[in-house]
């Protein structure tokens, strides 16, 4: 089975539950969002971005969505709503996750390997 088709069952991800590329594409960071967002819906709707637009321009899409798995991978605080995607996901949507930031090892060119190698250790 291919990346896509994981996320999208590991997440339930629907034409209704996916956030739509215009609005990433006009808000690449995750991270910067200023209303409070179901990280459910949106973490996994940008990975998918990712997945589907290697060949793009968007290539700060793909830096700033595994910034934010980085931070989400490492948080300590289950409580922190901001930043508490990871405990959020269940075994399998983990395990899509990392293996997300695998395909990323393998398929971006430019991207900061420290961080991802962080971001690797923190979600295996």
């Amino acid at each position: 089975m291919n990346l896509e088709k994981e996320l999208e069952q590991a997440f339930c991800l629907t034409s209704e539950t996916t956030i739509t590329d215009d609005y990433i594409q006009k808000n690449p960071d995750l991270m910067w969002i200023k209303k409070k967002i179901n990280l459910m819906a949106y973490v996994p709707s940008y990975i998918l971005w990712c997945l589907k637009n290697i060949d793009s321009e968007g290539n700060l899409i793909c830096d700033y969505t595994l910034n934010a798995l980085a931070e989400y991978g490492r948080t300590k605080d289950k409580k922190n709503s901001y930043l508490n995607f990871k405990y959020l996901c269940n075994t399998e949507q983990k395990a899509v996750v990392y293996n997300f930031l695998k395909w990323c090892k393998e398929n971006l060119g430019f991207i900061n390997e420290k961080q991802l190698e962080r971001a690797l250790k923190h979600w295996a």
